[in-house]
């Protein structure tokens, strides 16, 4: 049979183009189970939350932030608190025990060297790495 014949019968489709779909499904499927044995599942791993020590507390208050995450967490002395954060505003999970100061109630700005909280009164803190 002639290629034009081949052409114009339509028996190209079966075999020419069904193999070549078949190979980009068995690559893709290739690329998925390689990325699932590398993260062990098909979900990545987890970021950890890097520790930000801010300024203005006594004692020492330590955020646990993550840049494009929407949690953080909080350890101000032996008080520990996690939180949420929606739209810039922290909204703490559990109740958080009296600390005499008042908590982180927003993050204004985040980079990744530093932080800048505001508390619920609206004073501004500075936070690093």
């Amino acid at each position: 049979m002639q290629f034009k014949q081949w052409v114009k019968s339509g028996a190209i489709f079966p075999s020419l183009v069904l193999p070549i779909i078949g190979l980009a499904v068995v690559g893709m499927l290739g690329f998925i189970v390689r990325n699932a044995m590398a993260n062990h599942g098909l979900m990545p791993q987890p970021a950890v939350l890097k520790p930000y020590v801010c300024d203005g507390y006594t004692p020492s208050l330590t955020l646990q932030f993550g840049h494009g995450k929407d949690i953080l967490a909080l350890q101000i002395g032996d008080v520990r608190a996690g939180g949420t954060i929606l739209n810039g505003k922290i909204a703490w999970n559990t109740p958080v025990p009296a600390v005499n100061q008042a908590l982180p109630a927003a993050v204004e700005y985040d980079a990744p060297s530093q932080l800048r909280i505001l508390d619920a009164a609206g004073v501004a803190h500075s936070c690093s790495r």
